[in-house]
């Protein structure tokens, strides 16, 4: 239904993104599907095939054309293959590679102003330095040459302005506390299955925050042939969240109101029953068929229960718990 919208212009300013502007963005997102791909990109159906042979699964769809070109039904077209992962061992020796490199960084001061600054206080500092040296009478000349030295390598190798000092260490607390060597090591795996990696870093309730971005729940739109995310017009990702992550997340964009309707969401939101009026367990968490050998299109007369629902272009609003 929602096919023939056209993307709202982002060339805007604040006041004209309305909420209006920002529903039309979400419906625009909504008509795209797991198929759509751009010329730098694959889609998530792809990406979904290559992270399932890595884990041992293989999409017999995607070797039809290969296997059976001419599209002929014959008997030595085989319906089943045993898939033996032989990728994976040389994959693991590069994973291991690089999570045993070293995590070196740095953060340093680069703009020319502030360039500038550092060589001011450093020449400063410096004079100050040899100033007291000199003055020092009580030092020998073994104890000179060494203070001497020690002033070299500090203000030619380890002078820090006091910004890149806060900066390195905010950077070190972050890096314990989110675990970056690991995280990157994640994303390195997603490159090589993929050829992609991305990182969401947001400021979440004050607190500056970095996650490894799940490349199956996100497409990236309108970007041309650029490699680089931020050339997208848009970014969707599609995700289940529990309330109270949105609630933590969002917490100072809701209203009261919409905290109270997302705190009384009911626990178990019914997905369908079966025959015996049981609760149907295939119902709910995610299109299914975007998992499956085939796309097959559910109507109202399928088990999953929902009247005139398209699982081919959408996606269940609710889990079986909420």
């Amino acid at each position: 239904m929602n096919d023939n919208i056209q993307f709202p212009r982002q060339a805007l300013p604040l006041s004209k993104k309305t909420a209006g502007w920002g529903e039309k963005c979400l419906l625009w997102g909504n008509s795209r599907t797991p198929e759509h791909f751009s010329p730098v990109r694959n889609s998530i159906r792809h990406k979904r095939i290559n992270y399932d042979l890595m884990a041992g699964k293989i999409h017999m769809e995607d070797l039809a054309t290969i296997l059976n070109p001419a599209g002929v039904i014959a008997d030595y077209v085989p319906k089943k293959i045993q898939h033996f992962p032989i990728m994976n061992s040389k994959l693991q020796v590069l994973i291991g590679e690089e999570l045993k490199r070293p995590f070196d960084w740095r953060a340093i001061v680069t703009n020319m102003s502030a360039l500038s600054d550092i060589e001011r206080i450093k020449k400063e500092q410096v004079l100050g330095a040899l100033r007291e040296v000199v003055e020092d009478t009580s030092l020998s000349m073994e104890d000179y040459e060494e203070r001497l030295e020690e002033l070299n390598d500090k203000y030619t190798y380890n002078y820090q302005d006091f910004r890149e000092i806060r900066a390195n260490e905010f950077i070190r607390h972050y890096s314990k506390k989110y675990n970056m060597p690991l995280m990157f090591n994640d994303g390195f795996i997603d490159a090589l299955v993929v050829g992609e990696e991305a990182y969401d870093l947001d400021i979440i309730g004050g607190e500056p925050t970095i996650e490894r971005v799940d490349l199956t729940a996100m497409s990236a739109f309108r970007m041309g042939r650029s490699n680089k995310f931020e050339d997208a017009d848009i970014i969707l990702f599609v995700e289940y969240w529990n309330p109270g992550r949105i609630i933590d997340t969002f917490g100072d964009q809701l209203s009261k109101k919409d905290i109270e309707y997302l705190d009384n969401l009911p626990d178990y939101l019914d997905g369908g029953t079966n025959s015996m009026g049981f609760a149907d367990p295939r119902e709910g968490f995610i299109r299914k068929d975007m998992l499956q050998d085939e796309y097959p299109t559910y109507s109202s007369s399928d088990v999953f229960g929902h009247v005139g629902f398209d699982y081919y272009y959408n996606y269940s609003p609710y889990d079986d718990d909420g």
